[in-house]
């Protein structure tokens, strides 16, 4: 009768591990979840709740947050869930309901169903310790047999099988917490150089005016004819022409503020570290020791990530943002809403009609979530015919239409500029064959000389 008890004590606790773990592993299905298929952090629940069930299920439901934010950090580019949780002091600028559905409150259910079932589990059945620590020793004894957990000190280079077998959130969060505290004095690093035209180069030489434009989202397209029809929007094949037209990609680590630094200053930092000795060679100082006026215009607020903070440590010596613009500014976007791109890009083009102008230009409008929007029916066709999602489809027409118009404003201007126009990183699609649809760590770049 004892052994009996002892079985069923066991599968009792098998049971509420994988009910820890179903909801990740259902996501994962059609979601970007990238996670240990075990969180040690739900044992440490069932751990707790051999003492007390109500304060195991406040640690699960920790556990799964914390679960969440790893994947969500990694979805949007964020260089740790650490960075993504500092960020949250900023939620207060975005609109929420642009984040609303029916995907997520599906997802809410599903979390809410299992908690629901967990709780049901605990108030009929109290964990036993010692059935709960052969299988945490199991699973541990797994990872580390896989080679996924401390690879260094295994010598692995690869995973036996290609998965991380078992993780704490919690832990990650924690070492990087202490790993930040201890690198603060660390050095930034210098981007490598990759041997493109540069700005500052030839605006010494011919003293025209510059604009740089970093766009939100805009991420390699994996599909050549999109990727083409992309870059058609922005750059004229003609032989003839006010520019020579230059296409490339660049490598992208970490989300906008990272790929801003990496455009404006050639850095690889957090903008937290930038002071005016470690920013004095970014291409806005550049420009103004070349005797340019400097400017730098975004559609958001610019306490968003501190930039109104630093911004001018880069050399741009007038800001502006959402919070300076015109009362009756059109306004765009979802979650991200402000100040419309084509608005801010009509005052970019205004400055550049005056000399010895250098001007950057942050976009917004393509930010997750997207507004939808009537495509025109010449992409509608080539996204069929490529098989790719409604979803590609639309942020592809957004980041087209805003190349387009970009073009179409530089043709009016009297004097061609120098253009660069890059991606900041891939889009942060949370649909698994969404996101496959961009490479992973290049962003396209193209960059008009004029002739």
């Amino acid at each position: 009768m004892r052994t009996s008890c002892r079985r069923t004590d066991d599968w009792r606790a098998v049971g509420f591990i994988v009910l820890a773990n179903m909801p990740f592993w259902l996501l994962s299905v059609h979601f970007f979840v990238l996670r240990p298929l075990f969180n040690v952090d739900a044992f440490i629940a069932l751990f707790v709740a051999t003492l007390n069930p109500t304060v195991g299920l406040v640690i699960l439901a920790l556990s799964w947050v914390l679960d969440v934010v790893q994947s969500m950090s990694l979805a949007y580019h964020f260089a740790s869930p650490l960075e993504l949780l500092r960020a949250v002091r900023f939620s207060e600028a975005l609109n929420w309901r642009g984040f609303l559905s029916a995907q997520l409150i599906t997802v809410v259910a599903g979390f809410g169903l299992a908690a629901w079932l967990a709780t049901r589990m605990l108030r009929s059945w109290r964990p036993n310790a010692r059935a709960l620590l052969p299988w945490l020793v199991l699973v541990s004894t797994l990872d580390i047999l896989n080679g996924s957990a401390f690879p260094s000190w295994l010598g692995q280079d690869s995973y036996r099988i290609p998965a991380n077998v078992s993780g704490s959130p919690s832990y990650n969060l924690v070492n990087q917490a202490l790993s930040a505290r201890a690198s603060a004095a660390l050095p930034v690093k210098r981007w490598p150089d990759d041997g493109s035209v540069d700005p500052v180069s030839w605006a010494r030489n011919s003293r025209g005016n510059v604009l740089v434009v970093v766009v939100e989202s805009m991420g390699q397209l994996q599909d050549p004819e999109l990727a083409d029809w992309l870059r058609r929007q922005l750059v004229n094949d003609a032989p003839t022409g006010p520019w020579s037209a230059y296409t490339d990609t660049v490598e992208f680590r970490g989300a906008t503020t990272a790929g801003e630094l990496r455009t404006l200053c050639q850095l690889s930092t957090h903008y937290s570290k930038l002071n005016p000795v470690t920013a004095a060679g970014c291409m806005p100082q550049r420009m103004t020791d070349l005797g340019y006026q400097t400017f730098g215009l975004h559609g958001f607020t610019g306490m968003m990530f501190e930039r109104n903070r630093w911004w001018p440590m880069l050399g741009l010596q007038q800001q502006t943002f959402a919070d300076g613009t015109r009362e009756d500014a059109p306004q765009c976007g979802s979650a991200f809403r402000g100040i419309c791109d084509d608005y801010m890009l009509e005052q970019a083009l205004q400055i550049l009609r005056e000399p010895n102008r250098f001007v950057y230009l942050l976009t917004l409008n393509t930010h997750m979530p997207l507004t939808k929007v009537k495509i025109a029916p010449e992409l509608v066709t080539l996204c069929r015919a490529r098989q790719v999602s409604d979803s590609v489809c639309q942020l592809t027409w957004q980041l087209g239409k805003f190349l387009a118009q970009t073009r179409a404003g530089l043709e009016r201007l009297p004097q061609a500029p120098f253009v660069m126009v890059v991606g900041d990183h891939s889009p942060p699609f949370v649909v698994q064959a969404d996101r496959r649809q961009f490479m992973t760590t290049q962003v396209p770049r193209f960059i008009l000389v004029p002739r």
